[in-house]
């Protein structure tokens, strides 16, 4: 016959350790004591006791604790179809237990389901991939922590949210939005086939000369669907200060360059980024050289430069040289009509200057400013 081992916790009902209950082992049925080994067995610090008999049999374990006594039918082992108790707990001193589920095989398409009073749920089986039809929810101070996958580390629904924790990609809605590491902190894109993004902004971080942040917007050239229709930069001259540039892309196949920029001391320029020689003071508009336009403008008026010089046109199409030097520096009036061609310049500096000449009046004065 085989020595049969007994143990076992005895907690209150508070799950608290019982120190110093005792232990006695009756044969089944009857009050006649066994000979255990110890001979007076009884709990430890964390509940816990255990003893041995040399007879194998059936018995019974009672546990005093005080003035309360407890009756357990004991056996070492036992197996029953069924169990229903009004609760039903599990303790061990580490504060952990362990569940042991025995089926011939615990694979990935096989799930232990648990019975609730209000509907059915499925215990997760860690290390198995596994399909939850239920809502699961984390609760932590720390979040929940994904770590260890490649490629889509997290997808929910197919594609309503995949996270991507190789690429630092976030993707929300089929491809519609998606947030990218440092260099693409969040781009836009379109459904469809492939990356088509239709809006990027892009943040450098540091406020160091040259950097900062680029929102881009994305277009249908004929180089496909990465090509930038549009920018808008605001860049860092320094760590204080920063110009916001506006570009736009003129022409299929070009890329997209500045045609505006407002600069930290408040200027704005047009088609252009040189500064003043001298002073390039604050708070004023420079117009470039560009293509000067022609024809009419319903209601409305263009200012534009040619060769430096500031020229508007009306809406019927005469332009008029606002700025009038010649080529000598002699002031003149120069208006030309765009849409017949007509045009008059006026010599008008030459013209009063040879009035004076002859009359004399005195009008003209030369003066030099510092």
């Amino acid at each position: 016959m085989a020595v049969q081992r007994f143990a076992g916790f005895v907690h209150t009902g508070a799950g608290v350790a019982v120190n110093g209950a005792t232990i006695d082992i009756f044969t089944r049925n009857t009050l006649t004591a066994a000979v255990t080994v110890p001979a007076a067995p009884s709990t430890n610090a964390d509940g816990y006791w255990s003893a041995t008999v040399a007879v194998e049999g059936r018995y019974d374990v009672r546990i005093t604790n005080g003035t309360s006594i407890s009756w357990l039918k004991y056996d070492d082992e036992f197996q029953i179809e069924g169990i229903e108790v009004a609760v039903f707990r599990m303790r061990n001193p580490a504060d952990t237990f362990d569940l042991d589920v025995v089926v011939p095989a615990i694979t990935a398409d096989r799930q232990l389901n648990w019975p609730l009073i209000t509907g059915t749920d499925t215990l997760a089986c860690l290390g198995l991939a596994q399909t939850f039809t239920g809502i699961i929810t984390f609760s932590a101070a720390s979040g929940v922590v994904i770590s260890g996958a490649t490629g889509n580390t997290l997808v929910v629904d197919t594609n309503t949210l995949v996270v991507d924790a190789t690429n630092n990609v976030v993707i929300i809605g089929a491809t519609d939005l998606v947030a990218v590491g440092v260099d693409m902190p969040l781009q836009i894109n379109r459904t469809g086939t492939g990356v088509q993004q239709l809006l990027g902004i892009t943040n450098r971080q540091a406020a160091a000369a040259g950097v900062g942040i680029d929102i881009r917007f994305m277009g249908n050239g004929a180089d496909v669907n990465q090509t930038i229709m549009a920018r808008m930069q605001v860049v860092w001259t320094d760590t204080e200060s920063a110009y916001m540039a506006f570009l736009t892309r003129t022409s299929d196949g070009s890329g997209a360059t500045e045609k505006l920029r407002i600069t930290a001391a408040g200027q704005v320029k047009i088609a252009g980024t040189a500064a003043r020689a001298t002073t390039e003071g604050t708070n004023h508009l420079d117009i470039f050289d560009g293509t000067a336009p022609v024809g009419t403008l319903a209601n409305g008026v263009s200012l534009y430069s040619t060769t430096g010089e500031l020229r508007v046109m009306d809406s019927g199409g005469t332009a008029t040289l606002l700025s009038p030097h010649d080529e000598d520096g002699y002031w003149v009036f120069d208006s030309k009509h765009t849409v017949t061609g007509k045009r008059l310049k006026i010599h008008m500096e030459k013209f009063m200057r040879k009035l004076e000449e002859h009359f004399g009046w005195g009008l003209i004065e030369e003066l030099v400013e510092a």
